[in-house]
């Protein structure tokens, strides 16, 4: 479509104050005033006597949320420069007592037209508090009684502006992060010698949950796999190798007819610590997808060859350390340009927001300039989603992370024959968007076989299993 010189029309006004969004009054300048008096006391002792930054969370009147309308100038000119935001219409900033002290004056004193605008967004100040520091729904120190689940860490983010606080050391083992997680995010290993709720005095903090943990999709079905009576197919095994190389960050690929379309490995997992069952299916279907399965011309004519990454145990793995394997092996391997990533969470990203872990990927994807292929995730239950739904299953089927990454390409999976929903439906164990602030996601689909009532296999999609057997199988991965 052509543009045409009146597409382009210049925005009338602008350059003055607006106009306060309501009347400043002496009771709202009190009420503001009081709220920030309260909120400091509230503070922790590190804040109060000591100095430190706390964190103040200003709560904006809805016509205030978007960024042309927030005060963020009239609060750096302070002193509390706003570095973050939580959810919508809340910004923290880093005060202290004579931030505190400037801004209540300014409140009690403003007259300009200005900075009574600004005054007029704020809906109310209060502390950064336990409830915000401890707002995973999977662990609280105080639900908990302090204990963290055998083999877990807590994962810290700190707030934009502050360094790592000395009273971390004293509760166990830190372990610093993979370099393109975000900033001010680092790993917990409690030793048992501290009170793991004396977290939420820790000014610098601002989260405090369990790692997350990553694992290849575990069986959701009875049969999650069924061999065929066919052998493989002819072709496989005369087929020359070809195609661009795809990474395939998995549980491993086996040795057989699938080695040929080996370009290169990197194994961190070993059986029986592993077993190459997942990663073998996956490869098969990024090699011979169309021939594997009877040349149904629902399925790619495209063939890869494939860089094997064997970096999924069969227990979960903590983000921090599959975080490393992904960047080591984008880096060893510069020639992959496309990865393709089954690891999911467990569970549903719920409460939506874009993790850590996935804005990791998204730097690298950046850094890099490769695109990290990811499956929506599994999700079970009794009885199975039907389509439309009905029961309601949102949010529990929401997608799960990392698949909120914004840079990635999220796949979700559909039914290619009629089972419990029709064909071309969303499958039943296919998780589901959106993503965070209403992002679309998963951003494509494709057939990933269809399962009845009972979760038994109905029409699986068929590709290669350890020991040349040649099956099918069902799952978002494939």
């Amino acid at each position: 479509v052509r543009t045409a010189q009146d597409d382009y029309l210049n925005k009338p006004g602008g350059g003055g104050a607006k106009v306060p969004l309501v009347e400043v009054t002496p009771a709202l300048r009190g009420r503001l005033s009081e709220e920030l008096r309260v909120a400091f006391e509230g503070f922790p002792d590190a804040v109060r006597l000591e100095g430190r930054p706390g964190a103040l969370i200003v709560e904006l009147r809805e016509a205030a949320w978007a960024k042309s309308n927030r005060p963020n100038a009239f609060l750096a000119a302070l002193g509390m420069p706003v570095s973050a935001v939580e959810r919508v219409g809340q910004l923290l900033v880093p005060v202290t007592r004579p931030t505190i002290e400037a801004l209540r004056a300014r409140i009690r004193d403003a007259s300009t037209r200005r900075d009574l605008y600004s005054l007029s967004t704020v809906e109310r100040f209060r502390p950064w508090g336990e409830d915000d520091v401890f707002s995973d729904p999977e662990w609280d120190p105080y639900l908990s009684n302090g204990r963290v689940p055998e083999g877990r860490r807590l994962r810290i983010q700190l707030f934009p502006w502050a360094a790592p606080p000395p009273e971390l050391g004293r509760l166990g083992h830190i372990e610093a992060p993979a370099q393109t997680i975000l900033d001010g995010v680092l790993y917990l290993e409690p030793d048992g010698s501290g009170d793991l709720a004396n977290l939420a005095s820790v000014p610098e903090i601002r989260h405090v949950d369990l790692a997350p943990q990553y694992a290849a999709p575990t069986e959701f079905v009875s049969q999650s796999f069924q061999a065929l009576a066919d052998g493989v197919p002819l072709g496989l095994t005369t087929m020359q190798p070809e195609g661009p190389v795809v990474g395939v960050i998995d549980s491993g690929v086996s040795s057989g007819l699938l080695s040929p379309h080996i370009r290169g490995q990197t194994i961190y997992e070993l059986p029986p610590d592993t077993d190459n069952y997942h990663g073998t299916f996956v490869a098969g279907l990024v090699v011979a997808p169309l021939l594997l399965n009877d040349t149904d011309g629902r399925f790619p004519p495209d063939r890869c060859q494939i860089v094997d990454v064997a970096a999924l145990p069969n227990t979960p793995l903590d983000e921090s350390l599959l975080l490393h394997r992904v960047e080591e092996a984008v880096k060893e391997h510069p020639e992959v340009r496309v990865w393709n990533c089954s690891f999911a969470s467990p569970s549903a990203n719920q409460p939506a927001q874009f993790g850590a872990f996935a804005a990791a990927l998204d730097r690298i994807s950046d850094q890099r300039n490769v695109l990290f292929v990811i499956a929506a995730g599994n999700y079970a239950s009794d009885p199975c989603r039907g389509w439309p739904d009905a029961p309601p299953h949102f949010p529990l089927d929401r997608v799960a992370m990392p698949g909120e990454a914004v840079r990635a390409l999220t796949v979700g999976a559909l039914t290619p024959f009629d089972c419990v929903v029709p064909a071309e439906s969303p499958a039943p164990y296919s998780r589901r968007g959106p993503g965070p602030a209403h992002s679309v996601k998963p951003d494509v689909v494709h057939y990933g076989g269809g399962v009845d009532a009972n979760w038994d296999v109905c029409g699986g999609v068929k590709s290669v299993l350890p020991n040349d057997v040649y099956a099918q199988g069902v799952g978002t991965s494939f």
